[in-house]
């Protein structure tokens, strides 16, 4: 923070504030409302990128950052990050040699860290930090098509799936697809670029809180998070209805359960909200 300028706070929701209504967003704004002497930049993590925006924003919010999740084949479709001649340059550099010696290692490590019970929290936020500096020079969706990354991801699964519960079938092409595709889309925050603030604040303990894990690494921005509710039991509660799959689920549960850890681990304080 610069000397006679207020504090300037990322705000990172998920499916909730400006773009939806609910307890969450009536939270966000009440909160932005009665502190106009901090400036606010939301970072929205949203389900498709045309979800229009359901309040009038304070005076005090000076940019929106919308992150959708899906409605694109690439996250590159809607991003105002990169200029054309950059997203050109990225598809270029995104050779098979630079998916082998620059992504590989970082996508097993990630597997590694969202597979098994035993990963280092600091090294699997690490992992991300390296992941987000790789999609700042390189195509994500170019990477993800890459038959070398399609692979490693069937090896990861199928070592770790050998512990499975017993009767349980080994999963089709098709849930092994499906699987693949929902990680592609989850983990589309890594595209961004980390925000500047002099203090991140989360809403959920989800994937709109790895912004504020790597601000928080980069920069050592104070990350603060507010649980409305329990996002893991949320989440758990959720896929159990619309994912039929049990391998989709069970892969789901476990990435959703490292992005949890993550956000308490990193977080500087945890707090029930209230409305």
């Amino acid at each position: 923070m610069r000397s006679g300028e207020p504090l300037s706070v990322l705000l990172a929701t998920e499916g909730t504030y400006p773009f939806y209504t609910g307890g969450v967003s009536t939270w966000c704004h009440r909160l932005i409302s009665q502190l106009p002497q901090l400036n606010f930049n939301i970072y929205g993590v949203v389900t498709n990128p045309y979800a229009p925006m359901k309040y009038e924003l304070p005076s005090n919010v000076r940019k929106v950052q919308k992150v959708p999740l899906w409605g694109m084949m690439q996250p590159a479709e809607y991003s105002s990050h990169h200029s054309f001649s950059q997203h050109l340059k990225s598809l270029m550099d995104t050779t098979p040699e630079a998916i082998a010696q620059r992504f590989l290692p970082l996508w097993e490590s990630l597997l590694y860290g969202i597979l098994t019970d035993r990963a280092d929290l600091n090294e699997l936020a690490e992992t991300l930090r390296a992941l987000n500096r790789y999609f700042q020079q390189f195509s994500y969706q170019k990477t993800w098509a890459s038959p070398m990354v399609w692979s490693a991801f069937k090896n990861a699964i199928t070592a770790a799936f050998d512990s499975r519960p017993p009767d349980t079938q080994d999963p089709t092409v098709a849930e092994t697809k499906q699987a693949f595709r929902l990680l592609y889309h989850f983990l589309t925050v890594l595209y961004f670029p980390v925000p500047s603030a002099d203090i991140t604040h989360s809403s959920a303990a989800g994937f709109c809180g790895i912004p504020c894990i790597l601000a928080k690494l980069e920069h050592g921005t104070p990350f603060l998070l507010t649980e409305h509710g329990v996002y893991l039991r949320e989440q758990y509660l959720n896929l159990r209805r619309q994912v039929k799959s049990f391998f989709v689920r069970w892969l789901l549960y476990r990435t959703v359960t490292a992005i949890v850890r993550l956000n308490y681990h990193f977080a500087c304080g945890a707090h029930p909200g209230h409305l």
